[in-house]
């Protein structure tokens, strides 16, 4: 049986976040989905104004696509999402608080209408830490590089682990145009290095 670590706050500020800022033109069901390794929450419409992947939670909005339903919520006892960017800003500190990866969000170009956010039901691996780490002040990393990094000594077992990150949306994988597999690089993906920022 799957024991869920995902903390209920997370997915209530997510739950939240979809239904206030969701595109009610398109008629289109919230989708909330939970699977054994994560919870994607998924809402109609693109993200609003001048807000992106990557600068969600860390900017304010230029407005409300939907003024009244804010507006109510605030009349709501206890409600959350009481200021803009609160609820982006207390999923990370949840999901941080409980050692899970930060928030992932996908949209456009990968989605062609709607924002979807994934909530990893996974404790962060101690080499991600590392590798995170690095990515921080190196732009770029290759697998020998984050064996040393890691002190994981197979090959193989990076190369599993740098693809687990690739398909989590972690990182971005960079072939080289030769074709030479030690030469392939990987980078943060937009959504991992803002995630992590303080």
């Amino acid at each position: 049986m799957t024991k869920y670590q995902v903390p209920e706050r997370a997915v209530k500020e997510a739950i939240t976040n979809a239904v206030i800022h969701r595109d009610y033109y398109i008629k289109r069901d919230i989708e909330v989905k939970i699977f054994e390794d994560r919870v994607e929450i998924e809402n109609p419409g693109l993200f609003p104004y001048n807000i992106t992947s990557t600068n969600i939670g860390h900017i304010r909005s230029d407005g409300y696509r939907n003024d009244l339903l804010v507006k109510h919520l605030r009349e709501f006892p206890s409600p959350p999402n009481l200021d803009q960017n609160e609820g982006v800003r207390a999923i990370r500190v949840e999901m941080k608080d409980s050692n899970l990866y930060p928030p992932i969000y996908w949209t456009y170009p990968h989605l062609s209408d709607s924002v979807r956010i994934i909530l990893l039901n996974e404790k962060v691996a101690s080499e991600w830490e590392k590798i995170n780490h690095f990515l921080k002040k190196d732009k770029y990393i290759t697998n020998e590089i984050a064996r040393e990094v890691t002190g994981v000594l197979q090959r193989d077992k990076m190369t599993q682990l740098l693809k687990k990150w690739v398909d989590k949306g972690l990182l971005i994988q960079i072939k080289p145009p030769t074709g030479f597999v030690k030469a392939t690089k990987y980078r943060l993906s937009d959504t991992s290095e803002i995630s992590q920022q303080a």
